[in-house]
């Protein structure tokens, strides 16, 4: 028998074939598809005629979203569990919710019928399909996300676990979504270590009052004759200088905070339509408008509207100069966070009625926004009008855009 070549257990775009998932990482796209095949060698290997489905996941039940593993520890017929059960068992690990297995499955299956699409064509060196294998790869590489759209929001209403707890499972999937340096640990031992602890004082609690019940009750019969004493002893006091004044004030509870005062005390700036101007602007209010209001609250205030910068023309030039300002910040940022980072460009035209001096006309739009699997949202980065939707029009505007946000040349 002739000795196994290493290129038996290379696969197409994921290379090696592994057995066991780590438990110390949620798993990428890769990981996922390296584990299938593990299990599809191991079947070819011994001879064993299989389906692709149930490899990746057990039957489902009648009506059911949820798969019906015989045995949680072994689930089909390899005696090892299903990629489906190997991914939930990692995922609930970390205490973040995943969808249902139904949709894990599909999401497998895809990703696999994807790869076997490529793979028919993997001898084309058109450019065309050198773009889809380079995107699929960086596809895998990133975390195979089964998690719930609003997973963060259920997270944060878990009350079950503290505050802290939550952002650190918050942050963990922002992180296994983004560069992967977190991992998960084994045992909890300070959760483990607070458990004991508090049945210790359970315990001791209970022993307590079952050994000092009649001490207690000696302690509690003296209490209350001393606090009956000082009820009469203080009755009687308050009697003797006005006992209507004492029935009425018996049943009265003190205010459980003073009362606030009509008026405050504040400072507002000179320039005050520029220090609102972001608010204004955020909000859609006009210059009249925004100016009236502030005028307002400086004449009810008993300010002198002399005093300060206020008028229509200021809030004009102050909103001119917050956008500008506002503008050129998310670009800043948006460039720290993008530098040396591999960058996709998405855009779109659609063509959209606009009104224009009294007349409908037809306007030809196109949409530019930027991703990256290093970064967690996507960057809307300018919304343009063009001639027409020809593609070298559509190209020049792209430049053109991409220039002023100081992203031409590099990780596009």
């Amino acid at each position: 028998m002739g000795k196994d070549t290493r290129s038996k257990y290379k696969v197409f775009l994921i290379n090696d074939i592994i057995e066991i998932l780590s438990s110390s990482q949620l798993p990428t796209g890769e990981q996922a598809l390296q584990y299938l095949h593990g299990k599809l060698f191991k079947a070819r290997k011994e001879n064993l005629k299989y389906r692709l489905c149930d490899m990746v996941s057990c039957k489902f039940p009648h009506g059911s979203f949820e798969i019906g593993c015989n045995n949680p520890g072994g689930c089909n017929f390899l005696k090892s569990t299903c990629v489906v059960s190997s991914l939930k068992k990692i995922w609930k690990r970390s205490a973040i919710p995943i969808v249902a297995d139904q949709h894990i499955r599909s999401k497998i299956l895809c990703l696999e019928d994807r790869r076997k699409k490529l793979s028919k064509n993997k001898l084309r060196d058109t450019p065309h399909n050198l773009r889809k294998i380079d995107a699929y790869k960086l596809e895998i590489k990133c975390l195979f996300d089964i998690s719930v759209n609003d997973a963060q929001q259920k997270i944060l209403l878990n009350k079950q676990v503290t505050k802290k707890e939550r952002n650190i499972d918050i942050n963990f999937l922002n992180d296994q979504r983004g560069e992967r340096k977190a991992v998960m640990g084994g045992i909890d031992k300070k959760y483990l270590f607070t458990t004991r602890r508090k049945q210790k004082g359970i315990e001791f609690t209970n022993k307590r009052m079952t050994t000092s019940n009649s001490n207690r009750l000696a302690s509690k019969f003296i209490t209350n004759l001393t606090l009956n004493q000082v009820r009469n002893s203080s009755v009687e006091a308050q009697n003797k200088e006005d006992n209507q004044d004492f029935e009425y004030q018996k049943d009265c509870k003190p205010r459980s905070h003073k009362r606030k005062p009509d008026f405050v005390e504040v400072m507002l700036p000179r320039k005050i339509l520029k220090a609102t101007a972001v608010t204004a602007k955020r909000y859609g209010i006009q210059s009249s408008a925004h100016t009236a209001t502030l005028a307002n609250v400086i004449n009810s205030a008993g300010g002198n509207l002399k005093d300060f910068d206020i008028s229509v023309t200021s809030a004009k030039v102050h909103s001119s100069a917050v956008i500008s300002e506002y503008g050129l910040k998310v670009k800043e940022d948006f460039f720290v966070k993008a530098k040396g980072k591999l960058l996709c460009v998405h855009f779109d035209t659609k063509i959209v009625k606009e009104y224009f001096y009294g007349a409908n006309i037809n306007v030809e739009r196109l949409a530019l926004v930027i991703s990256s699997p290093s970064i967690d949202k996507k960057q809307l980065i300018g919304v343009l009008s063009i001639t027409d939707s020809r593609g070298i029009t559509q190209a020049k505007a792209i430049k053109e855009i991409l220039e002023s946000w100081n992203l031409w040349g590099f990780g596009t």
